[in-house]
């Protein structure tokens, strides 16, 4: 038999003798293991001989009197009944092993387990059997509340020998089942063998290759590799290491040439002779154990001594493995020659190296051209000091590396030297522009990159050296950045089904899969529809491509007018609403239908339905139709007439559109001009509000009230009033007219008229004229009645009042004219004529039919008492249309006539709803604002007399509410906090929704819950700025002195920005130091995934012999090979754009900003500049230009480069001297600082679903900014910016930005000079 054929069978035999030693190890392992426990429970570790055992029981269970305990590992109780309970019922009290130790025992044994329980001799038993232990039943029962002490019955035992005997047999047993299955190698030296095929024909040479990988943390020496023959090939090897570092690994190649005799090329170390003295060492220890056992309780020798031999027997061949660090391995592969399978075999040993470390490291600092700095001597073990930085004409100090090409950043806080060697200064001269290739990357600039000054695509794959920096984040001289072998210009970053090549080649943005913002991807647009994906509207209508796509028009060929509908889900007896609308192409996703959520339309108003719905759209509309879907049903009342109405937002009022209605399908159609809010109503219930008996306001302002009393003092009224009630009633009226501003007058008359007082403002004189009014007796010659001659004095007392006051004549008789001195149909003209409205009052037998023409004719009412007891009711009422109509009693704009008829009336009234119904009116005078929000009652509801001649209520908004739309928006005012900050402008059209749905009133909410710690959806308003430093504080170390590059690189920036050329000298560097912010943080970490190994062995040729010497790896895995998480990448690219920007953090840490003194400010702006970012970040701009074009607010959002979520607002004025005005103007900043607030959400499915930040600094700005990195891949389609700009201080730019076009997005607020924007 050949030796390898022996040293084959002898290594399966080994192999399988260790499976055997680990089975029976495992057996006797769970053995041990259970008889450790018991030892445990009743701790004998501390028990000797004869140690009384103590249960002490008590009862604390009132609900049952008496119980009988079961002794378990946990006890059980069992009350006179036989009901068992557990031990969280009947408290076990302890249990007391000698003096020694006092165990409580209460664990938690579920219903089921105790349940099952046999008596308490079955466990307890079996415990205290294996103790040598007896024990006594308890049968007592034990009353509540009292406690009982049960001795145990013990004898002698020597179970203290038994228990050392169970430990050390645990503990060997542990030990070698370890060893067992550590002896493999532990898995840190792994061996792969590969072939460059699978299968082969007997006359193919076949290769072979080895590797061996060392991932432990030593190093390997004394490497043997044998590969075996196979007969009928010839063997050669060409590798002859035999040492290998930890983290690398070796490749060994082989050749198997076919017909010629097979020869060995390599030897194997074939092991240790130490093995044989731990063999004899154990069957030394294994005898002296098994006779001590035998010796001592020789029933059990039998089976001890089988026990300890089986771990004799499983000890053996690990500890050979273990104690011969060279030991023999082993690694096949099958193939097929000729269809018949082979096998190759390769076998390997190695040993461990031992590392003897100096006592000293010296390091001495290469300054590459800067100011030297001094070497550093260390003690082995020790952190090098960072020495103060080198400096150099004409250049910024980068940071010290590794090796002479300056790949790798030196850590000062985390690398140890290990040996003697050197650290390299990096430099980059900001003041040399060169760009010899022209790819954008200053030559400086590719020094540092390693890239190829010459070349614009250093490595050949495809993508220039600029492109894979930014937006790539790609290493510009590795073809494979990654190592996953496929080239970076074959990957696809974004997912989206273009390769990072083919969006190169057509311009979009490799981070995005949708360039343009369209909705569809670029894949989409280029492979599918044809589309432009850079362009958001291929073919220019206004309607973006996914726009188009998703209402089935074709986005290649341009529309004029798109026929778009949009519809909501109905609620009550609507189901449904829907419309359709002719718009323009960028009106389109504009158009929305959404249920109204105001008060103005309640369930109970007359004629309802259904609730109203909001229509909005950009812009105005020709034409759109409007349907309804109703509840058929309703078709069942004969009364039914569906109608839709919309609420004319200036009126206030409901006003009605022609509708048609299909009775068959139950659907109400509409065409309409505009959009507002629309209501389906039932119009036959609806008029039933309308009231013809309300007094029209008057014309003119009324100052006051002028009243004629005329009164009938004929004899008949002294059997009609004897107790004269109706002088009582005149003097109370009078009592509350108010003096100094209204005036009376009395006039009497029998046959005849006479003028008692004069229109007089004194008050008293009518009240002392009432008090000596006499009636007639009948008998003279003028007794009678003669009313006309009555109304017509009042007449003339009133035509002559040229104070303004409103006229009224207060006529009462008890009969019909026997007399008549003038026509009433002239006292009527006349009266109509002069603005005199006339209340008559009959009482008794009287004309009705002339007393109430007078009145209705005039204006007035007239009233009818059957006796003088009726008066006083009739007196209160006229009283509220005369004095009530012209008295404001709380002076808020609505006379006490109106407020009280408001308070008394129904839900709506003539038309409008009625906000006061149901309300006190007492209530209501009590305060001119009822709701408080600023407002008069007055300023938010007016009288007024329609077209159709009816008293009409005009509600501007809801006098009761301080946000009638329910918008978030106050009616009367901006939103304050309680410092006094103002988070939300006066709501301009209080009847019309406005903004985004509840974008207003959710930011409103989240302002004023904001507390004073950041969370995930508060934040908190920052008013100041913090300090970079604690932001820079939590850096990784590593990017300190990049860090210290941008800082140095942003103060270049300040000192040139005064320079004439700065904008043509800063934008090299801008772009510059955006690419050098993302190789530093996404190629130097070397993010390399699954392929460590070979990114490792590349970094072990490059820094070969360098200060950290072989065991590299301790220190440089962990900086270079594991990857950074993406979080800490956002925040390090933060961090660094932040301080390479000026930007400051608030004094909450949630987000960046932007301050007043900046090297920005001398930038201003220029739309190109966007366009240098634009493939690296995903934002969008809009901007308002005033009227004359020097102005614009420009606004921002989105993602941006390395800060992530962000926005600004900014003023910019156009620079008329540039010479690029008439293509792309530039636009300076303004040159003063005005008050500024930005807030930032993200906003989906109609609600705000995070707040981003909240900034409202409290020294003005000119530039508006926030940037939280905390949001990573942010929509800009979903988000929101909310911003003021305060202008009290700059009234005329105020007045220009008025003339910006309108738009929902801002609204202008005139009281406080200050711009509010939604976007």
């Amino acid at each position: 038999m050949s030796k390898q054929t022996k040293d084959k069978m002898n290594g399966e035999i080994i192999m399988l003798y260790n499976y055997l030693a680990v089975l029976i190890s495992g057996v006797v392992l769970l053995w041990a293991l259970g008889q450790w426990v018991s030892l445990h429970f009743v701790q004998m570790l501390k028990c000797s001989k004869k140690v009384p055992v103590t249960c002490v029981l008590v009862n604390e269970h009132k609900e049952h009197g008496s119980a009988k305990p079961y002794l378990t590992y946990s006890p059980v109780w069992e009350d006179e009944d036989g009901n068992r309970y557990s031990s969280n019922v009947y408290t076990f009290k302890k249990w007391q092993i000698g003096k020694e130790e006092v165990i409580r025992i209460n664990p938690e044994w579920s219903r089921e387990y105790i349940d099952s329980l046999e008596r308490h001799e079955t466990l307890v038993g079996s415990l205290f059997s294996a103790l040598n232990y007896k024990y006594s039943s308890i049968s007592a029962y034990i009353s509540y509340n009292k406690i009982v002490t049960y001795p145990l019955i013990y004898e002698e035992t020597k179970m203290k020998k038994r228990k050392l005997f169970g430990v050390v047999l645990f503990l060997m047993l542990l030990f070698s089942s370890l060893t067992v299955f550590a002896a493999d190698g532990s898995g840190q030296i792994q061996a792969e063998l590969t072939t460059d095929k699978e299968d082969y024909s007997k006359t193919e040479t076949i290769q072979a290759i080895f590797n061996l990988k060392n991932q432990s943390e030593s190093d390997l020496e004394d490497i043997g590799i044998e590969f075996m023959d196979i007969d009928g090939y010839k063997l050669s090897v060409n590798k002859t290491d035999t040492s290998l570092a930890s983290g690398r690994t070796l490749s060994y190649e082989a050749k198997y040439t076919p017909n010629v005799s097979s020869t060995k090329t390599n030897s194997t170390n074939t092991g240790d002779t130490k093995a044989i003295l731990l063999y004899i060492a154990l069957f030394v220890v294994a005898a002296g154990v098994i006779i001590k056992i035998v010796y001592s309780k020789k029933k059990t020798g039998v089976i001890s001594s089988f026990l300890i031999f089986c771990l004799i027997l499983s000890c053996i061949p690990c500890a050979s493995l273990t104690v011969n660090a060279s030991d023999e391995h082993v690694v096949k592969k099958t193939i097929k020659i000729n269809s018949q399978e082979k096998e190759i075999e390769v076998k390997y040993t190695y040993k461990v190296k031992k590392t003897v470390n100096p006592e000293n490291v010296t390091v001495r600092f290469e300054s590459n051209g800067g100011s030297s700095v001094e070497p550093q001597t260390i003690k082995y073990g020790e952190l090098l000091t960072e020495p103060d930085k080198p400096t150099r004409e004409g250049y910024t100090f980068v940071g010290w590396y590794l090796d002479d090409k300056c790949k790798y950043v030196y850590n000062f806080q985390d690398y140890v030297p290990q040996q003697d060697g050197t650290l390299y200064a990096k430099w980059i001269n900001l003041n040399d522009d060169t760009d010899t290739d022209g790819d954008g990357i200053l030559d400086s600039f590719e020094e540092f990159y390693g890239s190829d000054p010459n070349k614009t695509d250093t490595d050949g794959d495809g993508l220039p050296d600029a492109y894979e920096l930014e937006p790539l984040g790609l290493d510009p001289t590795k073809p494979d950045t990654d190592g996953n072998g496929v080239k970076d210009g074959n990957e696809d970053a974004d997912g989206d089904g273009l390769t990072n090549l083919e969006e190169y080649q057509l311009g979009t943005k490799p981070g995005y899969a949708d360039s343009d913002g369209d909705g569809l991807s670029d894949y989409e647009e280029v492979k599918q529809h044809h589309t432009d994906p850079l362009n958001s509207d291929t073919d220019g209508d206004g309607a973006s491509d996914g726009t188009e796509i998703e209402i089935g028009t074709d986005p290649l060929v341009a529309n004029e007018s798109f026929d778009v509908s949009a519809s909501a889900e109905g609620n009550d007896g609507i189901t449904g609403v829907s419309v359709m609308a002719n718009l323009s192409g960028d009106q389109i996703e504009s158009l929305t239908v959404e249920q109204n959520e105001s008060d103005l339309f309640p369930t109970d108003m007359p004629g309802y339905i259904g609730q109203a719905y909001d229509f909005t759209v950009d812009d105005e509309i020709n034409s759109a139709t409007l349907q309804f879907s109703f509840d058929k049903s309703l078709l069942n009342d004969p009364d039914f007439k569906p109608v839709i109405y919309y609420m004319n937002a200036e009126t206030g009022q409901l006003e009605e559109l022609e509708t048609t209605v299909d009775m068959e399908n139950g659907v109400a159609t509409a065409v309409t001009s505009h959009f507002s809010t629309y209501v389906l109503l039932n119009k036959t219930a609806f008029l039933t509000v309308w009231r013809d008996d309300i007094r029209k306001p008057s014309d003119e302002a009324n100052v006051g009230l002028s009243v004629a009393f005329v009164l009938d003092r004929s004899a008949s009224m002294t059997d009609n009033d004897p107790k004269g009630l109706r002088l009582t009633l005149s003097k109370q009226f009078v009592d509350k007219m108010t003096a100094g501003r209204d005036a009376g007058s009395l006039v009497s008359f029998i046959a005849k008229d006479e003028l008692i007082t004069p229109l007089t403002d004194n008050l008293n004189q009518i009240k002392e004229s009432l008090d000596k009014f006499k009636n007639d007796d009948g008998w003279g010659s003028d007794s009678g009645t003669n009313g006309a001659a009555g109304i017509h004095t009042g007449l003339q007392q009133l035509e002559s009042d040229i104070s303004g006051n409103d006229r009224v004549i207060l006529f009462m008789t008890d009969g019909d004219d026997n007399r008549v001195s003038y026509s009433y149909d002239d006292l009527i003209a006349e009266a109509k004529e002069n603005h005199v409205t006339i209340y008559t009052i009959g009482l008794g037998k009287v004309n009705s039919s002339i007393l109430e023409k007078v009145a209705k004719e005039t204006g007035g009412k007239y009233y009818y008492a059957e006796a003088a007891e009726d008066l006083d009711t009739i007196f209160k009422d006229a009283e509220n249309e005369t004095i009530d109509f012209t008295l404001d009693g709380n002076n808020d704009g609505i006379s006490n006539y109106y407020t009280k008829l408001l308070c008394e009336g129904g839900k709506y009234i003539n038309g409008a709803r009625n906000p006061f119904s149901g309300i006190n009116y007492e209530e209501v005078q009590a305060n001119g604002d009822y709701d408080g929000d600023g407002l008069l009652n007055g300023e938010e509801y007016q009288v007024v007399v329609g077209g159709n001649q009816q008293v009409q209520f005009v509600l501007k908004s809801d006098p009761t509410k301080q946000d009638t739309d329910n918008d978030g928006l106050l009616d009367g005012g901006p939103q304050r906090l309680s410092d006094g900050t103002e988070i939300a402008p006066k709501d301009p059209e209080p009847l019309k929704y406005t903004g985004k749905k509840n974008v207003w009133k959710q930011h409103v909410s989240t302002q004023q819950n904001a507390g004073e710690s950041a969370t995930d959806d508060n934040k908190p308003i920052a008013k100041e700025y913090g300090q970079m430093l604690s932001l820079r504080g939590n850096l990784p170390d590593r990017f300190n002195q990049f860090y210290d590059f941008v800082e140095v690189t942003a103060a270049t920036l300040n000192d040139l920005s005064n320079e004439m050329n700065f904008k043509e000298k800063a934008l090299p560097i801008v772009k510059n130091v955006v690419m050098f912010i993302k190789y530093c943080t996404t190629i130097l970490p070397l993010d390399v995934g699954n392929n460590m190994d070979n990114i490792a062995t590349d970094v072990v040729k490059d820094l070969a012999g360098t200060i950290l010497g072989d065991r590299w790896a301790d220190f440089l895995l962990k900086d270079f090979k594991v990857s950074i998480a993406k979080d800490t990448v956002a925040y390090v690219q933060a961090i660094l754009g932040g301080a390479f920007l000026n930007f400051i953090p608030d004094d909450y840490n949630v987000a960046l900003h932007s301050q007043p003194e900046t090297w920005q400010r001398a930038f201003g702006y220029n739309e190109l500049y966007d366009l240098v970012f634009e493939v690296g970040s995903n934002m969008k701009c809009k901007y308002f230009e005033t009227k004359n074009t020097q102005y614009r607010l420009w606004l921002w959002k989105g993602d941006y480069w390395n800060l992530r979520s962000g926005a600004e607002v900014g003023i910019y004025v156009k620079d008329n001297t540039s010479s690029s005005q008439s293509d792309t103007p530039i636009y300076d900043c303004i040159d003063y600082e005005v008050p500024m607030y930005v807030s930032l959400y993200n906003y989906s499915s109609n609600r705000i679903s995070e707040n981003i930040f909240n900034w409202n600094p409290s020294i003005s700005q000119w530039w508006g900014t926030g940037f939280n990195w905390r949001y990573q891949d942010p929509d800009y389609h979903k988000m929101i910016v909310i911003g003021k700009i305060v202008l009290d201080s700059q009234n005329d730019l105020y007045t220009l930005l008025k003339t910006c076009e309108q738009s929902g997005e801002i609204i202008y607020d005139e009281h406080n000079k200050t711009v509010w924007i939604q976007w």
